[in-house]
């Protein structure tokens, strides 16, 4: 008799079925194994209210409105065909202190139930307790900057700001700490200095990470998965502020105008050495 090959049954953690492109690419490729399963789909806090952004950051505010618009990565997509028979759960989590969220324990014990070998973690804010150990393999979720030296958020935009030649990205398996998971995939990409661009080119590019993890996984290599979590001691970044958007702005277009007369030097041959 054959031996009955391994499976991965996963939960999707989010506050909706229509989500943005980078989350549904991940989602669909994960779904194009015949041995991976969406298995549960975890509403968190699903009609919770989004809180506006105070007005000392209005100006990145309004940025990003715009760039939602023209990003790839960040359109939205309806996934609610392809995940129409999935079961789902609707969970409300406790605020304790600042920013931390933790599951219902009764949520949790239903969530139990799946026998999940992950859940991937596409919604916002920061959960804590009990949920991370509710799946074999834990609670996996993207930070898309390198963990060493950027905490907090916006991702992809305080490496243009600082002027870093590289943006990184992590999968990370969740703990208690803030950006300070097992990092189970890591990749660095050249800084564009374009937000846009940064923003599609390290989302879409990192989309198939949960999928080769899945794979690992699948093929028995799972030491990774329960290495010790990053060490991180890298600063707590926050949204930029008026100035700061301002200095951005500044910044990134005497970049651009630098660039732009280096190609005109070297296509006129311009400041060439006299004999």
């Amino acid at each position: 008799m054959d031996k009955l090959k391994p499976s991965i049954r996963f939960a999707i953690m989010c506050s909706g079925t229509s989500m943005q492109k980078w989350q549904a690419d991940t989602i669909t490729t994960l779904l194009e194994h015949n041995q991976i399963t969406c298995s549960l789909i975890i509403f968190h806090n699903k009609n919770q209210p989004k809180k506006k952004e105070p007005l000392k950051n209005i100006l990145w505010t309004t940025y990003l409105s715009r760039i939602k618009t023209q990003s790839k990565a960040l359109q939205i997509v309806d996934l609610s065909q392809i995940l129409t028979d999935v079961p789902t759960l609707d969970c409300q989590t406790i605020r304790k202190g600042k920013f931390s969220e933790y599951f219902d324990k009764s949520d949790i014990a239903k969530i139990k139930e799946y026998d999940l070998t992950f859940i991937l973690k596409l919604s916002r804010g920061i959960i804590k307790g009990d949920i991370l150990q509710s799946s074999a393999y834990g609670v996996w979720s993207f930070h898309h900057d390198d963990e060493m030296k950027y905490r907090g958020r916006p991702s992809c935009f305080w490496e243009i700001y600082n002027e870093d030649p590289v943006t990184g990205a992590i999968l990370q398996k969740l703990t208690d700490r803030l950006d300070g998971g097992v990092v189970l995939k890591k990749e660095f990409f050249k800084t564009y200095i374009c937000y846009k661009d940064n923003i599609d080119q390290v989302y879409l590019n990192s989309s198939a990470w949960p999928s080769q993890v899945c794979i690992d996984i699948l093929n028995g290599y799972t030491d990774y998965l329960q290495q010790e979590p990053s060490k991180t001691t890298a600063p707590l970044y926050y949204l930029p502020t008026n100035k700061e958007f301002v200095q951005f702005l500044l910044k990134t277009n005497l970049k651009r105008l630098q660039d732009k007369w280096n190609q005109f030097q070297s296509k006129f041959g311009l400041w060439t050495k006299r004999e």
